[in-house]
């Protein structure tokens, strides 16, 4: 990629030779993890118990998928606009790339519908084994509807290979509070590019309603879901996740989109590029990443 900069938004590349690329192509846009960016981020510096920690690791990628819309000389369009932006002030070298890929064990229109899950009532910590609803993968154009469940634990994750998926009405609930000694569970948990998650709601205390995990390409939405319970949190949880809309969401605990510095593993800056808009909570925590923004309106 030549662009000096590309900002979040864009659906335009320009390569230096486009002549191997051609509409419909499958693509990933890779973003290089450099000794300057993790810099700028104040990511260099964090410590716990004496003892170093990784945000994200120098010399590893982060990865978007797309598909190419149109080729025109050495600009390439793509499906979807980027949620991040790409600076090469900080990238190169050896700079962000674009890519063809194949997927051949991926699947497709496929779904969990009309369906109620109940787990036993325990309290156990997060590093035991769980009763977990589902988990999806290697999917595209799937989706969740009408799914209740209770008692479960870490209950819904859309994975890292997932794109184009919609969760609507989920409703998850918990009679006891979750063990925190390890951590708290994750009750709905975004991966992929290109979630909507909507009319969804968890009701517990002591977990994470709502949540990116780590190197989330987005763009993803929680549209019109509700969390209640002491000590909850919706926000992204680690590692940089971009393009996360939280739209109309009710909070009765936080909403947060921030750096998480020291907290977990070293999760640092969760979220860039995010926007909270038209929601109720009882606090926000908004935070702004050099190089990026979050917005709370």
């Amino acid at each position: 990629i030549t662009d000096a900069y590309v900002p979040s938004g864009s659906s335009e590349l320009h390569v230096a030779d486009a002549s191997s690329f051609h509409a419909g192509d499958r693509v990933l846009v890779e973003r290089p993890v450099t000794e300057a960016w993790v810099k700028l981020m104040g990511m260099d510096t964090l410590v716990r118990d004496g003892k170093p920690q990784t945000w994200l690791a120098v010399g590893s990628t982060l990865r978007v998928d797309r598909q190419v819309a149109q080729v025109a000389g050495n600009t390439i369009t793509l499906d979807v606009p980027l949620a991040d932006a790409y600076d090469a002030q900080y990238l190169s070298p050896p700079g962000p790339s674009l890519v063809r890929y194949s997927f051949a064990g991926r699947i497709t229109e496929v779904g969990v519908e009309h369906l109620r899950v109940v787990a036993p009532d325990t309290s156990t910590a997060i590093s035991q084994a769980q009763f977990q609803v589902l988990s999806i993968d290697a999917a595209a154009d799937a989706w969740v509807r009408d799914v209740a469940t209770e008692n479960t634990v870490n209950s819904l994750s859309v994975g890292a290979s997932c794109k184009r998926v919609t969760v609507e009405d989920f409703d998850f609930s918990r009679t006891s509070v979750a063990d925190g000694s390890a951590g708290y569970p994750l009750e709905i948990t975004l991966e992929g590019t290109q979630t909507l998650v909507q009319r969804s709601q968890v009701v517990g205390a002591n977990v994470y309603t709502f949540a990116t995990a780590g190197r989330v390409p987005g763009p993803n939405v929680y549209l019109g879901c509700s969390g209640r319970g002491a000590h909850n949190r919706a926000e992204p949880h680690m590692r940089w996740a971009t393009g996360l809309l939280s739209d109309n969401m009710s909070e009765e605990d936080q909403i947060n989109y921030v750096n998480r510095a020291t907290a977990g593993s070293g999760h640092g800056w969760a979220i860039g590029w995010g926007v909270i808009w038209n929601s109720k909570a009882g606090s926000f925590k908004v935070e702004q990443p050099p190089g990026s923004q979050n917005l709370c309106i």
